[in-house]
């Protein structure tokens, strides 16, 4: 069964505890949530996002630091409770957040979705766009790559995501210092450098990630029988 994806969604600038839109989520699927926080005190952590079917959402990458307290993270949920009015949380306890939601279907349904090993992190420390960031390791089969970008600023920002990446949401700036931007692309290869591109070249505390999950595997053939020639019965004399 071939990645897809079936909802994108989220919530910009939001304050203690930000809810994304609410869908109706499909059985059997992969949930990834990426939440992006200016003035937070604390680094990413499992328990930053829930949602509203109580399902448990595991930190894949994340990060926090600079002096302008920006924190990111990529944290997901595989095959959980899924159904109508489903939304999902973010609530790192402190900040101005946001929240970016994809669900797909067709990946792996073991614990082994997340690649750990093609994660990476980006803190930008020259200002200069675009804000590239590469795979820490090549991609091996079918994934779905997921980029994220967050920074503390009061520049009005107007990202344009990697070449090939579809947009998850594009926060310009909404007058409360935090501006990011979300992408996936179904099908990554290689070991890609990718990155967004602003008109300013002024950012402070840049973070940015890169993770990818993965397809589910090729279905075991079905066994091929062979018709063995019936033996004829030596008649007795």
């Amino acid at each position: 069964m071939a990645l897809a994806v079936v909802h994108v969604g989220g919530t910009v600038t939001g304050v203690s505890a930000v809810v994304s839109d609410s869908w109706t989520s499909t059985a059997a699927s992969l949930i990834v949530c990426v939440g992006q926080t200016f003035g937070s005190t604390g680094s990413p952590a499992n328990g930053d996002i829930t949602d509203s079917k109580g399902n448990t959402y595991t930190l894949g990458t994340g990060f926090y630091g600079g002096a302008a307290n920006v924190g990111i993270g990529i944290w997901y949920n595989n095959a959980g409770t899924r159904g109508a009015a489903h939304t999902c949380t973010y609530d790192p306890a402190s900040g101005v957040q946001n929240i970016s939601v994809v669900e797909i279907t067709g990946q792996d349904l073991t614990a082994a979705v997340y690649d750990s090993t093609t994660a990476a992190h980006l803190k930008d420390v020259d200002g200069l766009s675009p804000f590239n960031i590469t795979a820490a390791a090549a991609i091996s089969g079918n994934q779905i790559a997921v980029y994220a970008l967050a920074d503390a600023s009061t520049n009005n920002f107007a990202w344009t995501q990697p070449s090939g990446y579809t947009n998850i949401i594009n926060q310009p700036n909404g007058g409360v210092g935090l501006v990011s931007d979300a992408a996936y692309k179904i099908n990554e290869t290689g070991t890609p450098t990718v990155g967004a591109t602003n008109a300013e070249t002024s950012a402070q505390d840049v973070q940015v990630l890169f993770a990818t999950f993965k397809e589910a595997g090729a279905a075991a053939p079905e066994p091929t029988w062979t018709s063995l020639p019936r033996l004829g019965m030596a008649s007795v004399g």
